[in-house]
């Protein structure tokens, strides 16, 4: 029986151990079970990587007078967002703006907004955004606050503004409407003539890469 006794202990050993790995599986197979209900619930997170606007999105703005309004925007931009995740109040958004871009609903009024009496693109080809604080901040028609740095014609001031994000399993959309005063950017012809403060609309998707 001695004899026997190593072979018995192995035996032993080799049957708890068996059965270790057979619960370690099991707890396995839950865990992913879960997280895979987990994610068909609530879209994928994206945290880390850096996202860009996608085609479709807008900048828009419109400009009031004594006598009516004009609507306007850009074409051509970017806007990025890192990191793309749920709760983008741990994100950075930077926007360019490239000024020579510029439409407006009448012809005649996209060349002179382009012109140094306006937007003066050629001197200035760039308008950028910057954001150095994102809060939540919820609301009516809003989720977060954004806070940040707009360059304008050669001038930079910090703004906020409120806006809207909405989350899906594909993108991130995010829309605000807010004013700014033409004023606080050097642009100030018509004076009198037409209104100081211009409504920008924003209405911008992230895709999660």
């Amino acid at each position: 029986m001695r004899n026997g006794w190593p072979l018995l202990l192995l035996l032993v050993l080799l049957i708890a151990l068996g059965c270790n790995y057979t619960n370690d599986n099991t707890t396995t197979a839950r865990g992913t079970s879960e997280s895979a209900a987990t994610s068909a619930a609530r879209p994928a997170p994206a945290a880390g990587k850096l996202g860009t606007a996608a085609e479709g999105s807008k900048i828009e703005f419109v400009g009031t007078k004594t006598n009516g309004r004009h609507d306007g925007g850009f074409t051509k931009f970017t806007v990025t967002l890192d990191p793309v995740q749920e709760d983008i109040s741990g994100s950075k958004v930077i926007v360019d703006i490239d000024t020579d871009s510029l439409w407006s609903d009448n012809p005649k009024l996209t060349a002179h907004l382009k012109s140094p009496d306006f937007f003066d693109v050629k001197k200035y080809p760039k308008a950028t955004f910057v954001s150095s604080r994102i809060e939540p901040a919820p609301s009516a028609n809003a989720t977060h606050l954004v806070t940040g740095d707009l360059t304008l014609h050669g001038q930079t001031k910090t703004i906020s503004f409120p806006v809207k994000v909405a989350t899906t399993a594909e993108a991130l959309d995010v829309t605000g409407e807010f004013t700014i005063n033409r004023h606080d950017f050097g642009i100030s012809y018509g004076k009198g003539r037409i209104h100081d403060d211009v409504t920008i609309k924003i209405a911008v998707r992230i895709p999660r890469q």
